[in-house]
């Protein structure tokens, strides 16, 4: 399979992705932007956020599912979303 050229729809190729786990970080962040722009100014705590983001999933989510919060909104920030953080940092919101 090195050093050989295979061809592949872009239907499998999502597929793939999102078999690898690529998918999921994206709804993740998804998911988490959504939630904070459809009430712009409230605080959503961090716990809120992660009822919201795993509640459907049948494991119950990642072992450290802050962490995982945590980089997503890094990664939202990074992207252009303006989101504040309460000072005590148990929470998220974006700037009405």
């Amino acid at each position: 399979m090195i050093n050989e050229l295979h061809w592949t729809s872009t239907k499998t190729f999502l597929r793939l992705l999102i078999i690898h786990g690529v998918g999921d970080r994206h709804r993740l962040q998804a998911c988490i932007a959504s939630l904070l722009t459809r009430s712009p100014g409230r605080f959503f705590t961090t716990q809120e956020l992660i009822n919201a983001v795993y509640s459907d999933d049948p494991d119950g989510g990642p072992l450290n599912p802050r962490a995982n919060i945590t980089t997503a909104i890094f990664m939202l920030r990074k992207h252009g979303l303006k989101i504040d953080n309460d000072r005590n940092c148990r929470g998220y919101r974006v700037a009405a």
